[in-house]
């Protein structure tokens, strides 16, 4: 049976409208638009999710039996009670349920079919020790064609660019497994910004418009199930996705399938689009170009009557590198630190105060996952049982826990929130971490070396923090919008302290690791 299904129905005004296309008393089918989440995540819990716009709209819970990435679209699935929850989810375990994706990718693949069966690890970044699981994805090439504009670099910058539309049937159901397979084989989703070509995405947005992961679950089939009848539903591509495969002169494989109309407002806020985001920054320059620029520390802003200042980090001159409504910036030409102007810095009663509202919560998964790097970093480097102190650990001592849930054994000290505050405790750390410490430190040398003379031979100093290395971004950085924030470094920033600190620097991702010499 296809079913294009009703037009979506409303609640009053208890929230945005979501395409039904199937609703019965026990499961109901809607076309998901890109952009929104599948149920809540403890990621982003402040946006919004499909399974509570739904809930609102039939005005009764919802329960998500399985889910589409934030970024696809087409057809979702949810139960109406917890027994034909059960049910279903069973069916996909067991991979009765048929699905069917459009995806976009990257190159023209070198056969017209073929099966990737690649077992997949868990792709859950909580996960200390990812597990392999079998996954198998079957696809089929529908069109290739070459697009009139160049999206390589260097050595790849050819005058056309290769793109193909593939049949996607995922015979299991791992995360991103349709984006990690296709990846696999050398041609990535198009709009995929964790797996694919940053670069192309990019082009392709300017070129094409689009500006979301080209990938649409198209196709949903069951048999019946116990209560349940067998039920086959179709949809067509978004429109967003119609217009690109038009601009390439591309048939549409789903036209015969009537879209439903999607709400509007939920994709993007169109602020945040890449033509407007370009189009401001193409403003800046333009405003810019008439101020002398400053070396490689920042760009110098004339009309500011701040002056240049000392740099908190090095102590060379800073000039004035960013301003608006909320505050100023310096940047240091010397190791590249942005500090904000002195007379801004809150005073430690107002920073107390502000550092005390952050719920850093221990049951909070989002917040776990977001420190479990640090874990996975020290075990790694450290043996078993090695003795560390988390530096910073707020009044929710979560990082301290997670390292130790590691088999390290670590203590927590935070000057405003521990026991005797202000005061420094023993040394002969193995490892000492600093968690978002780092940009809340008036004096950043002074404090790392303290940290360091703690450290026994061989340790570890961790420091995660919040890094920038485009000037373009800073203006809309959300990270400095925190006024308790006083500094922010770029990676050289990190590099010059590790030759002050006589500490050999690496990097893994928003971690900085520095190493002191010494056998331990």
């Amino acid at each position: 049976m296809k079913c294009p299904g009703p037009e979506p129905s409303s609640v009053g005004d208890a929230g945005p409208r979501l395409p039904v296309l199937h609703v019965d008393e026990q499961r109901v089918v809607i076309h998901k638009p890109s952009g929104l989440h599948t149920h809540p995540s403890a990621l982003s819990p402040r946006e919004d999710s499909a399974a509570r716009w739904l809930g609102q709209q039939l005005e009764g819970a919802v329960h998500p039996v399985h889910r589409l990435d934030r970024g696809a679209s087409g057809l979702l699935l949810f139960a109406r009670d917890p027994r034909s929850a059960q049910i279903l989810s069973q069916a996909f375990r067991q991979r009765q349920v048929h699905k069917v994706y459009l995806a976009l990718v990257r190159g023209w693949l070198e056969a017209d079919e073929g099966v990737v069966d690649r077992p997949l690890k868990d792709g859950d970044p909580a996960s200390l020790q990812p597990r392999e699981q079998e996954a198998l994805t079957r696809w089929r090439v529908l069109a290739r064609v070459e697009a009139p504009f160049c999206a390589g670099r260097g050595a790849h910058a050819f005058p056309t660019t290769r793109l193909s539309l593939v049949e996607c049937r995922p015979e299991s159901g791992r995360m991103h497994q349709i984006r990690r397979h296709m990846n696999g084989l050398g041609h990535p989703l198009l709009g995929d910004g964790e797996h694919g070509d940053r670069h192309l995405n990019r082009v392709l947005a300017r070129e094409l418009g689009l500006e979301r992961l080209a990938l649409v679950c198209t196709q949903l089939a069951f048999p019946a199930l116990e209560t349940l009848d067998a039920l086959h539903l179709e949809t067509g591509l978004d429109p967003d996705l119609c217009r690109v495969l038009e601009r390439l002169g591309m048939d549409n494989p789903t036209a015969h399938v009537r879209t439903p109309s999607l709400f509007h407002g939920v994709v993007k806020d169109p602020r945040h689009g890449w033509r407007e985001r370009r189009a401001r920054l193409d403003k800046r320059e333009e405003r810019l170009a008439t101020r002398a620029p400053a070396a490689a520390g920042g760009r110098a802003l004339q009309g500011w009557d701040g002056d240049a200042a000392p740099c908190p980090l090095c102590g060379q001159e800073a000039l004035p590198f960013h301003e608006d409504k909320s505050a100023r910036w310096l940047g240091c030409q010397h190791c590249g630190l942005v500090h904000r102007a002195r007379e801004q810095w809150p005073t430690p009663d107002e920073a107390a105060l502000r550092l005390a509202r952050h719920r850093n919560s221990a049951v909070d998964e989002g917040y776990r996952r977001w420190l479990r790097p640090f874990a996975q970093a020290l075990v790694k480097r450290l043996p078993q049982g090695s003795a560390g102190l988390d530096v910073g650990s707020g009044p929710a001592p979560v990082l301290a826990q997670l390292v130790e849930d590691a088999g390290l054994r670590c203590a927590h000290w935070d000057p405003l929130f521990s026991p005797q505050p202000r005061q420094a405790p023993v040394t002969g750390w193995t490892f000492v971490t600093m968690s978002e410490v780092f940009e809340h430190l008036s004096a950043p040398l002074d404090e790392l070396r303290r940290w360091r003379d703690a450290l026994a031979p061989g340790g570890w100093l961790v420091v995660g923090t919040g890094l920038f290395d485009e000037d373009e971004s800073f203006p809309s950085w959300w990270y400095a919008r925190d006024a308790t924030h006083l500094v922010f470094a770029r990676p050289r920033s990190f590099a010059w302290l590790a030759t002050q600190l006589e500490m050999e620097l690496e990097q893994e991702g928003r971690l900085m690791l520095l190493h002191k010499g010494g056998r331990p």
